[in-house]
């Protein structure tokens, strides 16, 4: 085959090339991705936004959307909370990093969407009582943790409604982990509480009446069914530094 030959063979294949480019737009025009950040869908990865922008993370299937009376900054740290949610990482830096600062209506919602959650989504319903948790300044906080305290205790792992199957000797270890994940919510409840009691009685700056709401509700917690929960309360109102005003 000629030179001029080929040259115009290879024309043709270019051309071509081109044209399948216009016919098929959705084509992958490349086999290689960046590396997918740690518990984001890839395609969630791929539209993160860039750096210093004002732009809100894509939402997510199942999405409430904006949510009324939210500022914007807030609807954007909302729609960062339900993909943290659906990628079911509670370890996500962003809970620590961007999650921080709450209003009392962005609580509120947390609140609202705790109780929407069904109770075997500990993981979910762990993250929202945390973020209520670690910021304690209000009446409404504290009552948010006493609901999550008196929940009627779960019984299993795959159905809060019904107790376990019968387990051999062997499985008692993995029964002792399943008992600490159906307590996660109320666990980081008690955790919350306890901080924050101890930190108001080092500065009480008139905040009294906070303090003996969060021991009655710790009193409470102690009086619980859940023999776990009962004593993890004990045991928080007994610690030093944990006395009544």
């Amino acid at each position: 085959m000629s030179r001029g030959r080929v040259a115009i063979l290879l024309a043709v294949l270019i051309v071509s090339a081109g044209i399948g480019v216009l016919l098929f737009p959705g084509a992958p025009r490349s086999v290689s991705v960046g590396p997918a950040v740690p518990g984001v869908p890839l395609e969630s990865a791929q539209k993160e936004p860039t750096k210093g922008s004002d732009r809100a993370p894509d939402p997510v299937e199942g999405s409430k959307g904006p949510i009324p009376g939210l500022m914007p900054e807030e609807q954007k740290k909302w729609l960062m909370l339900e993909q943290i949610l659906a990628s079911k990482n509670d370890n996500d830096p962003r809970i620590d990093t961007e999650l921080k600062g709450l209003s009392p209506l962005f609580k509120s919602t947390l609140a609202l969407q705790y109780a929407e959650l069904k109770p075997e989504r500990f993981n979910e319903r762990g993250t929202l009582v945390f973020l209520v948790g670690r910021e304690i300044v209000n009446p409404a906080d504290v009552d948010f943790m006493r609901n999550v305290l008196t929940e009627k205790p779960c019984l299993s792992v795959s159905d809060c409604s019904r107790p376990p199957a019968a387990h051999a000797g062997e499985d008692d270890h993995r029964e002792m982990v399943n008992e600490t994940t159906t307590r996660y919510p109320q666990l980081m409840a008690l955790r919350a509480l306890k901080q924050k009691w101890r930190e108001l009685q080092k500065d009480p700056s008139g905040q009294t009446d906070l303090i003996r709401q969060i021991r009655e509700t710790l009193e409470e917690a102690a009086r619980s069914p859940d023999p776990r929960i009962a004593d993890e309360a004990k045991a928080s109102l007994k610690s030093k530094g944990s006395q009544a005003p």
